[in-house]
């Protein structure tokens, strides 16, 4: 599965109120059938350009709020699976603050957790859709 994930927010001592995380969630269907790559997804070009996929076209959108430590966000994508997102924990490296997300579609077994850092995207490959597969984009606000 293919994740781009961009992550803000501010880690506070045990004893502060749970931060709220907004997430972006854009639905990638990646392909060979073409070599077009859809113009909305010009910001993720140096994520995409390792895959072996020649296409990609944005096919949903949509926005998730997930708080730090408390319960999941869900997604139904197109393919009718349902992608549950979760920020699990939060720790400090160096003067970066990061939050630890947890993915995961139960319909196929699938579970992945990443460390993320404001700004940075993480790359997952997903589900087969078509004649290719979705990928998942996630951006956060600073």
């Amino acid at each position: 599965m293919m994740l781009a994930l961009s992550l803000a927010f501010v880690v506070g001592a045990a004893s502060e109120p749970a931060k709220d995380v907004d997430l972006k969630v854009r639905v990638i269907y990646g392909h060979n059938k073409s070599t077009v790559a859809d113009p909305l997804l010009k910001d993720l070009e140096g994520a995409l350009k390792d895959l072996k996929f020649t296409a990609y076209e944005l096919r949903d959108q949509t926005s998730l709020k997930v708080v730090v430590g408390g319960p999941e966000a869900q997604y139904t994508t197109p393919s009718k699976r349902h992608l549950h997102v979760s920020a699990t924990e939060t720790k400090k490296k160096g003067k970066i603050e990061q939050v630890r997300v947890l993915l995961e579609i139960p319909e196929l077994k699938f579970k992945t957790s990443a460390w993320i850092s404001p700004g940075a995207t993480l790359v997952v490959g997903g589900p087969k859709y078509e004649d290719g597969v979705l990928l998942f984009a996630l951006g956060a606000s600073k």
